[in-house]
């Protein structure tokens, strides 16, 4: 076929499809349109970067949940079946994905134990996930993210053994975590304009944000090795706003149990500067209230004290509070009864294969926590990735997720072991990853885009920066 009859043809198709976009955007549906346009950006995008074309899908979706939180989890395709940002990319990127390893290239993921304990996971997922949507329809989908999310560390692992690709993500993430006290503290409260008065422009989450400035403490320690003074001043600003943060009791255990890392690690760096950091606060505190008390400096510092007591209170009965924190204690207690009412709902029920996709965990925590929520009691996740796993899945999810959380502790020994900026690297990476999984421990952060698209990604990426330590010889 000669080439003027190939551009005639191109021609007459593009026409076609101009028509049809615009009759479209006329009707009101921007689905069509987004779609060429992101096709046509990708495209072009691909021929000037060095980096995989499904890198940027994935990048945009890690700013745009970190710095935008919750509101960037709002917008959707279509108008009828959601498909969120983390859904679309998701879909765009395995596409991509797909296709080049249909015409030979490589995938870049080595088939370690994580890798094996996340395709558990998904898979033992997977097998009822179409039983549950007969039974549950949509909603069983919205509750199965928290499994098809894992997709995404095989998306950032491949993504991670092509070196350009590996920086893009690595600057997108770093550069997301360094912006995010900005925007939390300036835009947090702002809206959208008045086009848009019901949507906020950044609306945030606090105990998801918590846990994403624990993570970026590690990470800006490990960017900065070497600089002491930009690492104390970037710690003592993340920990500053962290502390600030009513719901962070969950990122301040998982501060401490990231820091157990580096203490094995014996990276005694990291391990001077929290604690000056740490004496220093305490000291400006005590002097404030000493010379100033109409500051609040006593006040702040027994909060802080209260906060961090208050967590090993597993009963929730003792009192922690002041006239803005009296739920310090209750929220113990509210997240015990839910777990309990999951753990005997699923054993007297289903305790192999759980309760599925779908069905609603707080039916029975509603009835035994002694409190009159209404109708206005919405969540669906008990606030632990454990139990959550346990209510959907069963036994066999549990058993799933701890074996992920198992590789994981084993994957870090190992990269505890490597010498040199290269151990420290794979650790601060896989510091950042644990601040999210222990998180999400207490709380809703792996059930959401909003911290399990970053969670899975950090995983990825950990697992390939990750080598086996080096031998003498070698």
């Amino acid at each position: 076929m000669s080439g003027d009859v190939v551009q005639r043809w191109l021609a007459a198709a593009s026409a076609l499809l101009g028509m049809t976009l615009a009759y479209g955007l006329a009707e009101g549906n921007y689905t069509a349109a987004v779609i060429v346009a992101g096709a046509l950006t990708l495209m072009a995008v691909g021929r000037i970067s060095p980096a995989r074309v499904e890198t940027w899908p994935l990048a945009l979706v890690l700013v745009g949940y970190t710095l935008g939180n919750r509101s960037f989890a709002q917008p959707s395709l279509t108008s009828g079946l959601p498909v969120l940002p983390a859904e679309a990319a998701l879909a765009c990127c395995l596409v991509v994905m797909a296709y080049r390893g249909a015409r030979g290239g490589t995938t870049g993921i080595e088939m370690k134990p994580v890798n094996l304990a996340v395709i558990a996971w998904i898979g033992l997922g997977s097998a009822r996930i179409w039983t549950d949507f007969q039974q549950h329809g949509f909603m069983a989908l919205r509750d199965f993210a928290t499994v098809y999310y894992a997709l995404f560390f095989f998306l950032a692992q491949s993504l991670a053994a092509h070196p350009p690709s590996l920086r893009l993500l690595k600057r997108t993430i770093l550069g997301a975590l360094a912006l995010l006290p900005v925007v939390f503290l300036t835009l947090s409260h702002h809206r959208a304009g008045p086009l848009i008065p019901e949507w906020a422009l950044v609306f945030y989450k606090d105990d998801i944000v918590a846990a994403l400035l624990v993570a970026g403490v590690f990470l800006s320690f490990t960017v900065l090795h070497g600089r002491k003074w930009l690492q104390l001043g970037a710690l003592a600003s993340l920990q500053a706003i962290l502390l600030s943060i009513q719901s962070s009791r969950a990122a301040i255990v998982a501060l401490g149990v990231s820091s157990v890392w580096w203490c094995l690690a014996r990276n005694w760096n990291y391990i001077r500067a929290q604690g000056a950091l740490a004496i220093c606060g305490i000291l400006v505190l005590i002097t404030l209230s000493a010379v100033s008390p109409e500051m609040g400096s006593r006040d702040r510092l027994d909060e802080i004290t209260r906060r961090i007591v208050s967590i090993a209170d597993i009963s929730g009965r003792t009192t922690y509070e002041n006239e803005e924190h009296g739920y310090l204690s209750d929220n113990n207690r509210f997240r015990m009864i839910w777990w309990r009412q999951v753990a005997k709902e699923v054993f007297e029920t289903s305790p192999v294969i759980g309760l599925g996709f779908g069905y609603d965990l707080s039916r029975g925590f509603v009835r035994a926590y002694d409190q009159d929520f209404g109708e206005n009691f919405s969540a669906r996740s008990p606030h632990s990735i454990l139990f959550t796993a346990l209510g959907r899945m069963g036994l066999v999810g549990l058993i799933a997720w701890l074996a992920i959380a198992l590789s994981m502790a084993f994957a870090t020994f190992r990269a505890i072991r490597n010498p040199g900026w290269e151990g420290i690297e794979a650790l601060g990476w896989w510091s950042a990853t644990w601040a999210l999984m222990v998180s999400s421990c207490f709380g809703v952060v792996l059930e959401g885009p909003m911290g399990a698209v970053l969670f899975w990604t950090l995983l990825g990426i950990a697992v390939r920066m990750s080598r086996a330590p080096k031998t003498p010889d070698a």
